[in-house]
């Protein structure tokens, strides 16, 4: 599965269909940040606006399913 990190979407809180992420760091790149997050053993990076305020420990990541692509042998199936 795969998703462009522009299109993950972060929240505050828990709302249905998000998943609980424990947030690791967020690095400030000018215009925009870059959260790390881990979700299982698995790190993800989540591209979020820049004026976003992020508070250590948990958070939710949505994945839009529209963009959301399913690979199969390193080609998109979905």
């Amino acid at each position: 599965m795969g998703i462009r990190p522009e299109f993950v979407q972060f929240l505050a809180s828990a709302t249905q269909g998000a998943v609980p992420v424990e947030i690791q760091s967020v690095e400030d790149l000018g215009n925009f940040k870059i959260l790390t997050a881990r979700l299982g053993q698995e790190q993800l990076m989540v591209k979020i606006s820049e004026d976003m305020e992020i508070s250590p420990g948990v958070g939710w990541l949505a994945f839009p399913p529209e963009r959301t692509r399913l690979y199969a042998d390193n080609l998109a199936v979905k």
